[in-house]
């Protein structure tokens, strides 16, 4: 990292305060803890999908849009860490593994395994 002079961070703060910029950015609000639900509580996924490969926020982009396009599929969250997808179904509306894992495997990612809670 570069030695940047604080007369430097001096002149680049008067500049941004004479545009207008605020000083310093404020944090966002967030509820109190006690406000907020716990982990637990929030609906999980009807299916987890692991592939091999996801690893990037395009990837992540690629597989979510291909899991859209099945039939039956209502929401679809992706874990990079893990790599893993989650699926939320459409009320009455399941798809099949097998279209599932097509999905997947068209992304361009090999299936490792479909995980149902």
């Amino acid at each position: 990292m570069k030695n940047v002079s604080w007369w430097r961070v001096g002149v680049l703060t008067a500049v941004l305060s004479a545009a207008g910029a605020p000083a310093r950015a404020k944090p966002a609000e967030t509820a109190p803890p006690s406000a907020q639900p716990p982990a637990a509580a929030a609906e999980a996924p009807a299916v987890w999908l692991y592939a091999e490969g996801l690893s990037c926020p395009l990837c992540a982009h690629n597989l979510e849009a291909q899991l859209k396009r099945v039939p039956g599929v209502a929401r679809v969250t992706i874990d990079l860490s893990l790599g893993r997808a989650g699926v939320w179904f459409a009320a009455g509306r399941e798809p099949t593994s097998a279209q599932l894992r097509k999905a997947v495997e068209d992304s361009g990612f090999t299936f490792i395994r479909e995980e149902r809670p």
